[in-house]
């Protein structure tokens, strides 16, 4: 019960909102419930997978990587690639403010129906893999390694892996379940009204988030 506890605090912790942010993209543009299937189950599988395999050798693993490190980033080092970060992720933006819309639209859905097994097998793929770089996830590995079980070390790891994903796992059944039509529906009526809209946001928030970079080395080089 104290490791189904832990399992679930740190699953809460580890909630990944990039499958979800991947699918509503992918339902914008088209997908079916094929591409759909492929990138829940190709997310899922890549994350659970992981998982297990660092169950069974994270807690002898950690202590000597951390002997094969050599150096340590500085808080300088820290200072110089914060701060490199925010400075193209500021340009970027400028540029993209400043950049005029492109006008000519491709066809709604054409390429992601074409490519949708291939794309959403390579999107599944990188959300899978993208769990390795969330604290939770390794912390998930070295409390589950302490289960003598195998059947239960794979039940937590997976309940952990569920809960990370919950976001895709429900919106990926619920349009698997008949919902796809009436989202992409709502999807393209949205994309329509707020598009103009969209793409000065997202150069905005680029900017911003440059200038966090940048306000985050300069922190770095003080402290």
């Amino acid at each position: 019960m104290k490791l189904l506890a832990g399992v679930l605090g740190l699953g809460v912790a580890g909630f990944d909102p990039l499958g979800f942010v991947a699918l509503m993209a992918a339902v914008t543009l088209g997908a079916t419930k094929r591409a759909v299937a492929v990138l829940l189950v190709t997310a899922v599988s890549v994350t659970f997978i992981t998982g297990v395999l660092l169950s069974f050798g994270l807690g002898a693993l950690v202590p000597r990587l951390l002997e094969l490190v050599p150096y340590r980033p500085s808080s300088t080092a820290w200072g110089i690639g914060f701060t490199v970060a925010g400075v193209c992720l500021l340009v970027w933006g400028l540029l993209r403010l400043r950049a005029p819309a492109s006008s000519s639209a491709k066809p709604h859905g054409v390429h992601v129906r074409q490519a949708s097994t291939a794309a959403m097998a390579t999107t599944g793929l990188l959300v899978g893999i993208s769990a390795m770089i969330d604290p939770p996830f390794y912390a998930m590995a070295l409390l589950v390694s302490n289960a003598s079980n195998v059947g239960l070390r794979v039940g937590l790891v997976l309940t952990w892996t569920l809960l990370s994903h919950i976001a895709l796992v429900v919106a990926a059944i619920a349009i698997l379940s008949g919902a796809l039509v009436p989202l992409q529906s709502l999807l393209e009526r949205l994309r329509g009204r707020y598009a103009r809209y969209l793409r000065p946001a997202a150069s905005v928030l680029l900017m911003l988030l440059g200038a966090a970079g940048i306000v985050a080395g300069i922190v770095k080089f003080t402290a």
